[in-house]
């Protein structure tokens, strides 16, 4: 509990704001929102998301929760913001992790690439 504390209230703002339009595209995933999915990503984010969610949707729940590490790294246009869980699920463990590659100005980003440890699936 006090390692959640700190990590929630250390985090500088901007990995947060960095870390939303990640969250929310999980949570569109997990609501099954089909179309807000595919306006905010290209296609292999969503086919990855979609396959995650049937795989294993408390992992996808655990990251698109405003909670656990946030890392953010810049290369050119392009952020890649990577998502730790602070629990485990049946199937795949804390230390497995999501990381997003995003394209695009704050509030209009465009999610290009996902990839996570665990679940594996198909076309991540």
């Amino acid at each position: 509990m006090a390692w959640y504390g700190v990590t929630r209230y250390t985090q500088p703002r901007a990995l947060g704001r960095a870390a939303a339009p990640v969250r929310m595209f999980l949570a569109e995933a997990l609501s099954a929102d089909t179309l807000a999915l595919y306006q905010r990503a290209d296609s292999q984010p969503v086919r990855w998301v979609l396959a995650a969610v049937r795989s294993d949707s408390a992992a996808v729940r655990e990251w698109a929760g405003d909670r656990g590490p946030v890392l953010l790294s810049r290369s050119g246009d392009t952020n890649r913001v990577t998502l730790r869980r602070s629990r485990s699920t049946p199937r795949c463990s804390v230390t497995s992790f999501l990381t997003a590659a995003l394209v695009g100005s704050e509030g209009e980003e465009r999610i290009v690439h996902l990839a996570a440890s665990c679940p594996r699936v198909e076309g991540g």
